[in-house]
């Protein structure tokens, strides 16, 4: 968790990251090519997979019966101690249980992030799967963790029945650096005050970081993409922002928006991310 002492301000937008960021990304699937893929389904379910504007889509029917339908592909693949997954998915489907399956060489061991009743959205969504949200599903091996896996899974299980289509486009494996165990800040800087952003982290109660009138922007460098449950910020008395946003970003370029917070009654603000 990170701790902000006493920002004062009217209205701040607040951003958090990375201008160091040092992954490695390999693409694994542009789904460009439908013969990569093969589908597997339970008993008298069907699927199919074709090309859709540079993307991958299954259509699926679950003909009135319980069971899966999936698209599945070689795909050989070691792990480091900390990765993630990403990719795009947008579908026109029931809400059915949305699994995405890692089996090793044997076939017999199975990793997974299931996702019961997932609401598919018609529009493309990234999707991002962390190390910690893969678990063991299945197996006979003794190793809960999953070190190397040979194949690659999309599975749909039955939870509401059904027909529909689900399109998948851009997969990618991230090689990520070891989570810190206690995120730090590496430096700060400010739009306005900028030589008191280090205030705002510095654990003393009687420095601040107090900003201008208007739209202003603490930015906390972390030196390293780093994952984190929540932030806290304490705002002084009497003195706190209406409206406030916080933000991050990997490289310091790209941002996205994790909580837009509006009416603030000041005091200590806990924001779970």
């Amino acid at each position: 968790m990170i701790l902000l002492r006493r920002c004062v301000m009217v209205c701040l937008l607040m951003v958090i990251g990375s201008t160091q960021a040092k992954d490695a990304t390999a693409t694994l699937d542009t789904f460009d090519d439908p013969a990569q893929w093969r589908v597997i389904a339970s008993t008298q379910v069907s699927g199919t997979i074709h090309k859709e504007a540079g993307a991958l889509c299954l259509d699926y029917d679950f003909n009135g019966v319980s069971g899966y339908v999936g698209m599945q592909r070689d795909v050989a693949i070691t792990y480091a101690d900390n990765y993630r997954f990403d990719f795009r998915l947008r579908g026109e489907s029931p809400a059915n249980d949305l699994q995405f399956k890692l089996i090793d060489a044997s076939g017999d061991n199975v990793w997974w992030v299931n996702r019961p009743k997932y609401a598919f959205l018609r529009v493309w969504t990234p999707v991002r799967y962390k190390r910690r949200h893969i678990g063991k599903a299945w197996g006979p091996g003794a190793d809960p963790v999953l070190r190397d896996s040979a194949k690659l899974e999309f599975t749909l299980n039955n939870s509401a029945g059904g027909k529909g289509r689900v399109c998948f486009d851009d997969l990618r494996f991230v090689a990520l650096p070891p989570d810190a165990a206690e995120p730090s800040i590496a430096s700060a800087s400010a739009t306005t005050a900028a030589g008191d952003a280090g205030k705002s982290f510095d654990s003393d109660a009687s420095t601040v970081w107090r900003a201008g009138r208007g739209v202003q922007r603490l930015s906390l460098d972390l030196g390293a993409s780093t994952e984190f449950g929540g932030l806290r910020i304490d705002w002084a008395e009497g003195a706190h922002p209406a409206v406030y946003a916080v933000l991050a970003s990997d490289d310091g370029r790209d941002w996205r928006t994790l909580r837009d917070v509006v009416g603030s009654d000041g005091g200590r603000d806990w924001i779970a991310l």
